[in-house]
């Protein structure tokens, strides 16, 4: 699905409304929606494209940079409510995040079925933002006594404030309770994504 189809119907707007908008037939719009992301810039007037992307609330910077290159798009889907929001793989394994698409500062390749609870699964991509700022419930990078990092949804113990309790995505992993002071927080997960 391309990007043009997927915010018609987040907007809520059937392709003979979208058409009407836009002054086109529906056709036109089935014809948009048939093309890939990088071929919309090609194919349709600067005009209509800006048109378009302030009725859909699309950033108009995701189209041009299309032109400016080949690289693929992929799905990126907000941990915290489920929306899809749109990145760019510029080399293997590896992902160039614009700021202003989404809050986060890093990628890291899942490699471990840790987190599948949490619908994050090997292979999978997770957006993390640098801070060491979270809230009960929240998906964070974690490392414990400076082992490597890993990823737990965390909870201020109520019975010990200076201990956090962090929980695994795996019911084979055991719940921790400890103290704050033995865990390094590297960044809270704002997103998780795969290619598809």
């Amino acid at each position: 699905m391309n990007k043009i189809k997927h915010y018609r119907l987040e907007n809520n707007y059937s392709q003979e409304d979208l058409a009407k908008l836009l002054n086109v037939s529906r056709s036109t719009i089935v014809r948009y929606e048939n093309m890939s992301d990088n071929e919309i810039p090609q194919n349709i007037s600067t005009y209509q494209l800006k048109l378009l992307c302030k009725i859909l609330n699309i950033d108009i910077d995701f189209f041009i940079k299309f032109k400016e290159s080949n690289i693929k798009s992929l799905n990126i889907y907000n941990l915290k409510n489920r929306k899809m929001v749109t990145s760019y793989e510029n080399f293997k394994d590896y992902v160039l995040i614009h700021k202003n698409k989404v809050d986060s500062d890093y990628v890291v390749k899942i490699e471990s079925e840790d987190n599948i609870n949490f619908n994050i699964f090997p292979n999978y991509f997770v957006l993390v933002k640098n801070t060491q700022k979270y809230t009960n419930g929240d998906l964070i990078v974690i490392s414990i006594d400076n082992e490597n990092p890993v990823i737990r949804k965390c909870y201020i113990d109520k019975n010990d404030e200076d201990k956090i309790i962090l929980l695994s995505g795996n019911s084979k992993i055991e719940v921790l309770s400890i103290l704050k002071k033995s865990v390094s927080v590297l960044g809270k997960i704002t997103g998780v994504y795969f290619q598809t």
